[in-house]
């Protein structure tokens, strides 16, 4: 249970600092491969799969139910996208700050 004491003491030790901080970059870092998502790396993929139609126009029709196929399909890259940094990033940075 969190009492009062020990949410100071997390306020006190500088974690609220770096959780803003998280939080402002991860959505700094979200807008940017939303950008390089939906203006390089999707064009090109649809261009090369699905001959260059628009992922809004990609759906199909499950029991009476339109799924539209090309949204999903852009928001799965961002996650890869978006993991393979994070990967990387925390993989680069470790292995800094893991150096003697």
């Amino acid at each position: 249970m969190l009492t009062w004491d020990r949410f100071k003491q997390f306020l006190d030790q500088g974690f609220l600092l770096q959780l803003v901080l998280a939080v402002y970059l991860g959505t700094a870092f979200m807008a940017f491969f939303s950008t390089v998502v939906d203006s390089a790396v999707m064009p090109a993929l649809m261009k090369i799969c699905f001959d260059g139609r628009h992922p809004d126009d990609i759906d199909t029709n499950v029991s009476g139910v339109n799924v539209k196929i090309g949204n999903i399909i852009v928001d799965a890259v961002k996650l890869i996208v978006g993991a393979l940094f994070a990967y990387y990033f925390t993989l680069f940075t470790v292995g800094i700050s893991g150096r003697n």
